[in-house]
């Protein structure tokens, strides 16, 4: 991994923190007052360039009303349900990462085109 590269649990976690701030209908700078950080830091959390501290995280799922369970589960190798960004390449950390930023109806469209391409099925 090079010096300036992302690791992939950090943008797994801050994808599902902008998740939730998006399902709770706040915007970055609301957010970033709500816990007394600038929109700035919650983008960089948000895209995993920087890492949330365990203190600062709790903050955020309080502010977003999300348990640290939701952001932080599947993310460790022994759990049951573990597929995160740490299993795909960095061409599917990058597709994930795009994903992100669609609305939930042009991921479904996206997905139905992946599978009409799937020639497995």
């Amino acid at each position: 991994m090079r010096k300036f590269d992302s690791n992939p649990i950090d943008v797994t976690v801050g994808s599902r923190i902008r998740a939730a701030r998006r399902e709770a209908g706040l915007s970055q700078d609301e957010l970033g007052k709500a816990v007394g950080i600038t929109f700035q830091q919650i983008q960089k959390y948000e895209h995993g360039t920087n890492r949330i501290s365990a203190s600062r995280l709790i903050g955020l799922c309080e502010a977003l009303d999300v348990s640290v369970f939701d952001i932080l589960q599947g993310l460790q190798k022994n759990s049951p349900n573990h597929r995160t960004a740490l299993d795909l390449s960095p061409e599917g950390v990058r597709t994930v990462a795009m994903l992100d930023k669609f609305s939930p109806a042009r991921r479904r469209s996206v997905l139905k085109i992946i599978e009409a391409m799937d020639d497995t099925a």
